[in-house]
């Protein structure tokens, strides 16, 4: 979403939106500069730039920033890696001010934080159910010409000792 400025004072740009209750949110942006800005600050532990406020009491939400890239898990259809991240505890209407300038940010409800576990095993057994074919069509003729290398190798052993035990019996 593209934001403007439009004519709030102390130099932010404050936007409306509704939000529904309990809900936590990302600000994804695929701005290099917004991306360099926000990483510099969440290194020197500065306040994030976007406030989030609720118009009808003035409660400010706590804006944090996503110290992590851009994970496979992230939703494909918001442009870049998230920066920001609020969490909405109640409904109603939210202004969201950041400083003067124009930039292009995304809005994203946060459906994975704290489930990162849970995706890593779903994966794991999709990857096993994908691979498990594979094994079968293909690993089973390897284990059989492993098994017959090893049978071979068994029975040239047994020749080989059973003709050093009969050399050695003639010699004594």
């Amino acid at each position: 979403m593209r934001r403007r400025d439009r004519g709030v004072s102390d130099g932010l740009v404050a936007d409306g939106r509704q939000f529904s209750p309990s809900r936590e949110n990302q600000v994804y942006t695929s701005d290099l500069e917004l991306l360099e800005v926000a990483a510099s600050l969440h290194a020197s532990d500065a306040t994030p730039w976007l406030v989030v406020q609720r118009v009808e009491t003035g409660e400010t939400v706590a804006v944090s920033f996503v110290g992590r890239g851009l994970m496979p898990y992230d939703d494909p259809r918001a442009p870049g890696r998230p920066i920001l991240a609020f969490e909405i505890v109640q409904p109603g209407t939210y202004a969201l001010s950041h400083p003067r300038r124009e930039m292009t940010v995304s809005l994203v409800p946060d459906r994975t934080t704290g489930k990162e576990g849970f995706i890593a095993l779903a994966f794991l057994a999709q990857a096993a159910l994908l691979a498990g074919p594979f094994a079968l069509i293909f690993g089973r003729p390897w284990l059989e010409r492993r098994r017959a290398w090893r049978r071979h190798q068994k029975e040239r052993r047994r020749a080989s000792e059973t003709m050093l035990r009969g050399r050695s019996g003639r010699r004594s």
